[in-house]
């Protein structure tokens, strides 16, 4: 093969090492006639003699593999008429996919490590790979045994793959992430945004888990449409309204201000007034916008602020399926075998025997990814 090297800088040699010397501002290169012979030590290949293209005999060198990078053809052929000389094309075919299967799968901890090295929250920067040049090497490597080949090359050629496996990977889950970002916009009723980011792990969208805005009975549970009690002013506070009632606001400029664990009454679908009544604000639905994201602690996904909150401010209401207390307790025995659970206890009017609790397990809104992370 007409094939260049670069070849070794030692005693036996009569070349310069093209990639660290040069001569009179130019750079020495040379072409491979082909590879005569071989030497083995410790069990691998440590030495090619090389017949140079254009020079006698004499001039013949032993090189390592890591001098003949550019002319990995050469060395199969020589493997190729000396160990395979009857092996077809069929078979180096077979060989070469078998080594892109074996070199491509890569463990979870090699793809956790480049998903930290590569990933970013909205993407990534995997670099490009030359599929022509990866499926090109693979096919020559297929016609050089193991014990001829440059491991530092196989370890490149293994990494320039998993990378490879990775992006496509990695454009999946974006794809997927991003449709669900737009389908739990289309369903939300709140202004604010809401953006889905994962620079952790190749994890796509939860499974069984529907964006709701606002309660969902379970079994046995109806939840009432109509308020009993309402204010019959117009502009709230007034002398008749609900805050004058309650004997104090819940609320300042739209901010909370009763201490916590203090029940919220806010005016309702029987009131008068409208939603720009000072003690709707919860209703009003969230104006902070939110991401989806995933931790790095292995928490799995968690919910955090885009913009900063000031003390009092409503971020978001904890909304699911509203159940029993019995189906509660059985759910409940299940979570704890899982090590997770989304069961909020509506118990401020009896903290023993409250009859409901609510469930963000399957149905919930951004509240469902609120965690301890």
């Amino acid at each position: 093969k007409n094939s260049v090297a670069s070849p070794a800088n030692s005693s036996n040699s009569r070349k310069r090492n093209r990639s660290s010397i040069k001569t009179d501002e130019t750079e020495e290169s040379y072409e491979v006639e082909r590879i005569i012979s071989h030497k083995v030590n410790k069990g691998r290949v440590s030495r090619y003699l090389v017949k140079w293209k254009g020079y006698p005999s004499e001039t013949n060198t032993w090189e390592p593999i890591t001098n003949l990078r550019d002319c990995l053809e050469s060395v199969a052929d020589y493997f190729h008429n000396l160990v395979y000389p009857n092996m077809d094309k069929n078979h180096y075919n077979s060989k070469a996919i078998a080594l892109k299967k074996f070199l491509s799968e890569g463990t979870e901890f090699e793809m956790a490590n480049f998903a930290r090295v590569y990933f970013t929250e909205e993407g990534h920067t995997i670099p490009p790979v030359n599929e022509e040049e990866l499926e090109n090497l693979l096919t020559t490597l297929a016609r050089i045994p193991p014990i001829g080949q440059d491991p530092k090359l196989i370890n490149e050629l293994r990494t320039s793959l998993i990378l490879k496996e990775l992006l496509h990977k990695r454009t999946e889950q974006l794809h997927e992430l991003k449709k669900w970002e737009m389908d739990i916009q289309a369903v939300c009723n709140d202004s604010a945004q809401i953006k889905i980011m994962n620079s952790v792990d190749l994890e796509g969208p939860p499974l069984h888990f529907n964006y709701i805005n606002s309660y969902v009975p379970g079994s046995d549970v109806v939840i009432p449409n109509y308020p009993p009690l309402g204010c019959e002013c117009i502009t709230c506070p007034k002398k008749n309204c609900c805050i004058s009632q309650l004997g104090k606001s819940t609320y300042r400029e739209g901010f909370l201000k009763v201490p916590r664990g203090t029940p919220i009454y806010e005016c309702n679908s029987s009131c008068k007034c409208g939603l720009d009544c000072p003690n709707r604000v919860v209703q009003r639905g969230r104006t902070v916008p939110v991401a989806i994201f995933r931790t790095k602690n292995g928490r799995g996904w968690g919910l955090r602020t885009l913009s900063t909150i000031q003390k009092g401010q409503f971020v978001v209401e904890y909304v699911g399926e509203v159940i029993t207390n019995k189906e509660a307790e059985r759910r409940g025995q299940y979570y704890d075998r899982k090590g997770c659970t989304y069961l909020f206890d509506l118990d401020y009017n009896d903290k023993v025997n409250f009859p409901y609790t609510v469930d963000a397990a399957v149905y919930g809104n951004v509240s469902h990814f609120i965690n301890h992370s």
